[in-house]
């Protein structure tokens, strides 16, 4: 019975890729979701849509300076479809992928190192380390509110 949806990604600082994508699929029916991009050709990654069970209810997405990584990509993707109205404020910019690299066989010891990518649908990546001297950074809100 759900007619319209609004979800709070404010303050969430992410999650993982592959949830990201599974939770976009759940609403956005065709296209590219959110692709990744490495220092060799194996780590480059597209992920797209299924058509099948696409909920089509209107959505209204919260974001603030703190929606950082995977809301990110819920952001991103959801505004490039023009599937959700963003409102509130720029989202963090964070544009990369961690993966952990376990240093021993019991996995009691890790290093987290920065792998990959992620870019928008549109094919912008919002990472603000390299653009924050730009505007282009974050997910910019179609309706600002403070």
């Amino acid at each position: 019975g759900m007619q319209a949806l609004i979800w709070d990604v404010r303050g969430n600082p992410g999650g993982l890729l592959n949830s990201a994508v599974e939770v976009l699929d759940r609403f956005i029916d065709d296209g590219v979701l959110v692709s990744t991009r490495g220092r060799t050709q194996d780590q480059n990654s597209i992920y797209s849509a299924h058509a099948k069970g696409t909920w089509k209810v209107p959505l209204v997405l919260l974001t603030d300076g703190d929606s950082a990584s995977a809301s990110e990509i819920v952001a991103a993707a959801l505004q490039d479809h023009d599937r959700a109205v963003i409102v509130g404020e720029r989202s963090f910019g964070k544009g990369s992928v961690q993966k952990l690299l376990y240093l021993n066989a019991d996995k009691t010891a890790a290093v987290k190192l920065t792998t990959e990518t992620y870019w928008r649908p549109s094919g912008k990546n919002i990472h603000r380390g390299k653009l924050k001297e730009s505007d282009e950074w974050g997910v910019r809100p179609n309706e600002v509110v403070n």
